[in-house]
């Protein structure tokens, strides 16, 4: 959980009155400040700018009541084999670091290097991915 404490005062700062204050405590969910979710029911698109794979499994930290499917791309859009929509296990529950593979296949399976990832989001809402 992170926690975010303010001031806030009843009369605007300039007030010669008795300006009364009070601290207050917002609460979020770990690492979940700020997410991506498709703005109508259709669904939504995120791609990423390229990375490098350096063996390495990707994760996603998600609040999911749909799905989140995946497709790693070359820098030029095009999908790898095998690793296309039709191929992505789909995420389908929520989590901190729900795993994203392909048919079984983990991220540092790729025969690419250099890859972006296209994340499709229908009824989902992506706060962070990450590669461990």
């Amino acid at each position: 959980e992170m926690r975010f404490y303010y001031g806030g005062f009843q009369l605007d700062h300039e007030s010669a009155a008795t300006n009364t204050g009070a601290i207050g405590c917002a609460t979020t969910p770990t690492n979940r400040l700020i997410g991506m979710r498709p703005r109508t029911n259709a669904p939504g698109t995120i791609l990423t700018r390229p990375f490098p794979v350096n063996s390495r499994n990707l994760t996603v930290n998600a609040q999911v009541s749909g799905r989140i499917t995946a497709e790693l791309r070359l820098d030029n859009g095009r999908p790898i084999p095998g690793f296309s929509f039709a191929d992505s296990d789909p995420v389908t529950s929520s989590g901190f670091a729900q795993a994203v593979t392909w048919k079984h296949k983990q991220l540092a399976e790729s025969p690419q290097q250099e890859v972006r990832v296209l994340f499709r989001l229908e009824n989902a809402e992506l706060f962070a991915f990450d590669m461990q």
